[in-house]
């Protein structure tokens, strides 16, 4: 993903299908790794049917990617300054689809109290040659002492489409903000070299919360907002299943009064 901002997991997840290729390449195949692939070996027993397989690792799917943001900034609020964020996802073929699960983390540089670990999971299963859905869930946890509130739990649901711009539709609701938020995405990408490419995108976003102060704070205030992230990366593509980027991305937000933000990244990503 060259989009290092905290993005909610099924965010992060259509990114990753972009980079890979569209609705029809959402995974690479396992090649290394072993530890690793053991490890979420065991995680996906749990739920998923092998049907026999010889070999259960065979399409087990890993990518990680390592990203720095100048400033942390999600659905045009800021939350931290320059910032790691790593991640690591796991994927296997179910049905039809594929189910997913991973974790994505942000450790503030400056030592500001912003840290944050998401975990989440979900299935993408193709609706036709063009479209695809997801579904999911992601948590998200702020170990920092005094956070408040310091985890939220939020489904989503979405669709997707491998058409000219990648337009994308996706529903979230938040429990513990009792918030509903619809987002919309477009993105495209051009080669400008042999493993250079331009990728740029927007999201934009609307969401009503009926308990703006969370459920760990008395009072059910209301508010509502509006949202949204362009963006611009310039990619280079180390092999098939590696890349780096490097980009910029400008994020503004409606919310008793207007705020916006300039800033830039950077990111490694592998796949194994």
């Amino acid at each position: 993903m060259e989009v290092g901002t905290r993005m909610a997991g099924v965010e992060r997840r259509l990114l990753n299908v972009e980079r890979r290729g569209g609705v029809g390449s959402w995974m690479l195949e396992v090649r290394s790794l072993t530890l690793f692939r053991w490890f979420f070996l065991l995680i996906f027993l749990g739920f998923i049917p092998l049907h026999g397989q010889d070999d259960p690792l065979q399409n087990l799917s890993l990518s990680t990617i390592l990203s720095f943001e100048s400033e942390y900034v999600f659905r045009g609020e800021k939350q931290g300054d320059e910032s790691f964020q790593p991640s690591l996802e796991a994927g296997h073929p179910l049905g039809s689809g594929d189910v997913y699960i991973g974790v994505w983390a942000s450790q503030d540089i400056g030592g500001d109290a912003s840290d944050e670990v998401n975990i989440y999971a979900g299935y993408s299963v193709p609706l036709s040659p063009i479209f695809a859905a997801t579904a999911g869930f992601t948590y998200y946890w702020y170990p920092d002492e005094g956070a408040t509130p310091n985890r939220e739990k939020e489904p989503f649901l979405g669709v997707f489409a491998d058409l000219p711009l990648q337009p994308g539709l996706f529903a979230f609701y938040n429990f513990t903000f009792e918030q509903f938020l619809v987002e919309a995405s477009l993105s495209h990408r051009v080669k400008v070299a042999e493993r250079s490419f331009l990728r740029g995108g927007l999201y934009a976003g609307a969401a009503q919360e009926n308990d703006a102060n969370s459920d760990q704070v008395p009072g059910e205030p209301r508010n509502s907002y509006v949202y949204f992230l362009t963006y611009l990366d310039l990619i280079y593509e180390i092999n098939v299943a590696s890349s780096a980027s490097l980009g910029v991305r400008y994020s503004g937000r409606e919310d008793s009064g207007y705020t916006d933000f300039l800033y830039w990244g950077a990111s490694v990503s592998f796949g194994f």
